[in-house]
């Protein structure tokens, strides 16, 4: 069995993993919730209501993005209410502290205490059905992840409870890779249309302000999006693909692609940031030999000789989203 394969049995078969690498940020005072309405680019209010009313076993939660002031994310984050009026808010544990400073930077007057909860807390996923991680959220924080239902949902417990079930973090990671889904690190510094956060429930075009607005405003006013996020599988070349790491279509074209923004060299796939027109062009001199498919793969390289496959077609998330 190939590694991509195995990532589609895990999937299919479901499993709980432990996010290792999650933080946890709490807002609390009587200002928390309308203050980080205006840092965030969806509708908190909203979300929380919507989520509440289609699952009253799960918490109102909401996917959201905090932008810089020029537009581009500093990070992703999912928000919670908590049962005592604040907002618990769980991100990438690298990205934590600048989110932090962040949103410190902005309260100004305002009645909110902004505090790291990350030792209080052990973030899992949940693809699928498991009937201990069922149980295990009767103790915690329950919210379905709303970008995609390929993602499951998602757990909060008291960091000294643990699921012995739960698979290691890079299951789960190859799994978000594999249907094209990029988060935390990966997506920061880019443009949330790129970054697909429009069709991924993160972006409200009807709120008040927030910073960072302006950009994503123009974007959608304009309907131009020429980048966008998209899997691919690696090609064994002797080169590992690094993120970070040019893409250009192999042959004599060498037209641009893009680039790398995460990379499972285990399961053999990743994702990045690239130009749609040339990924979708109906005509390429690039080597199509290596599949059998009835739409070949694009195969791009980089300039240290890495190779990657870019499906022709967009990931099936993309139309029910």
């Amino acid at each position: 069995m190939s590694a991509a394969a195995g990532v589609t049995a895990a999937s299919a078969a479901g499993f709980v993993s432990r996010l290792s690498s999650r933080g946890v940020i709490r807002l609390t005072g009587k200002d928390a919730l309308p203050f980080l309405q205006g840092m965030v680019t969806n509708d908190l209010v909203t979300g929380f209501a919507e989520s509440s009313e289609s699952s009253s076993s799960s918490s109102s939660s909401c996917y959201a993005a905090a932008l810089s002031s020029k537009g581009r994310i500093i990070s992703d984050l999912f928000a919670i209410q908590d049962d005592e009026g604040g907002v618990l808010v769980e991100c990438d544990g690298a990205l934590k502290d600048q989110l932090h400073r962040h949103l410190r930077m902005h309260k100004l007057r305002k009645d909110v205490h902004v505090s790291d909860a990350s030792s209080d807390f052990a973030s899992y996923a949940v693809v699928g059905e498991s009937e201990t991680a069922h149980a295990a959220a009767g103790s915690g924080i329950a919210f379905r992840d709303p970008r995609c239902t390929d993602l499951g949902s998602r757990l909060l417990l008291p960091a000294a409870q643990k699921i012995v079930e739960a698979v290691p973090e890079g299951v789960y990671r190859a799994h978000r890779l594999f249907i094209g889904i990029v988060e935390g690190e990966e997506l920061a510094g880019v443009i949330p249309h790129e970054g697909n956060l429009d069709a991924l429930n993160a972006l409200c075009f009807t709120k008040g302000c927030y910073v960072g607005q302006e950009l994503v405003a123009r974007t959608e006013h304009t309907g131009v999006v020429r980048k966008r996020v998209l899997p691919f599988k690696t090609v064994s070349t002797g080169v590992d693909v690094m993120p970070g790491d040019r893409v250009a279509v192999a042959g004599a074209s060498r037209r641009k692609l893009g680039r790398v923004l995460a990379v499972d060299h285990a399961a053999g796939i990743g994702a990045g940031i690239f130009r749609l027109a040339n990924v979708f062009a109906e005509n390429d001199d690039s080597n199509e030999s290596v599949s059998t498919e009835e739409t070949p793969p694009l195969i791009g390289t980089t300039s240290k000789g890495g190779s990657v496959a870019l499906a022709r077609t967009p990931p099936e998330w993309w139309s029910s989203s």
